[in-house]
């Protein structure tokens, strides 16, 4: 009797093993779930942050051209991140990191401004239109970062 109480003992052991390693095994798994599934709304959270702060330096580019058209500044010569639309510029390899090509946001965003050229409607000859292409960057901590472009258009009356 005593080596069947031992075997049936030893049953409900292994059983017991075998479902505590079974749960063991789920928990792992809900866990590792649960933190990528923490780190794919942490990384989504940071890319929104870059793009409100991406926008917030378009804000503040339409602003600095704004200023750059009311002062009658020549934009046919490059300056700290103006460009004009002929410049030898590369954007594809573009360097965000070198200040002295940039313009930098409030925010810590960077931007910089290609004029793309006036243009006069044959409506109205009053009218000049200037043309800006706006390339906006902001970068945040752990790598998140985020481009825009923005073409923009302004009406001055000669």
């Amino acid at each position: 009797m005593q080596g069947a109480v031992s075997k049936t003992a030893g049953v409900v052991l292994v059983t017991n093993l075998i479902m505590m390693l079974i749960i063991t095994l789920i928990a792992t798994a809900l866990f590792k779930n649960s933190y990528l599934q923490t780190k794919m709304v942490n990384h989504h959270l940071l890319q929104q942050l870059a793009s409100q702060k991406t926008e917030q330096a378009l804000i503040e580019a339409r602003d600095h051209i704004t200023t750059l058209l009311t002062d009658a500044s020549d934009l046919s010569l490059p300056s700290q991140g103006i460009y004009p639309y002929r410049h030898e510029l590369s954007f594809t390899n573009f360097d965000w990191s070198n200040n002295s090509e940039l313009l930098q946001a409030s925010n810590k965003s960077k931007y910089f401004i290609v004029y793309l050229g006036k243009h006069q409607p044959v409506a109205d000859m009053t009218v000049s239109k200037h043309l800006f292409k706006v390339i906006a960057y902001s970068e945040l901590s752990k790598g998140s970062s985020y481009f825009k472009q923005q073409l923009m258009t302004f009406a001055l009356i000669d």
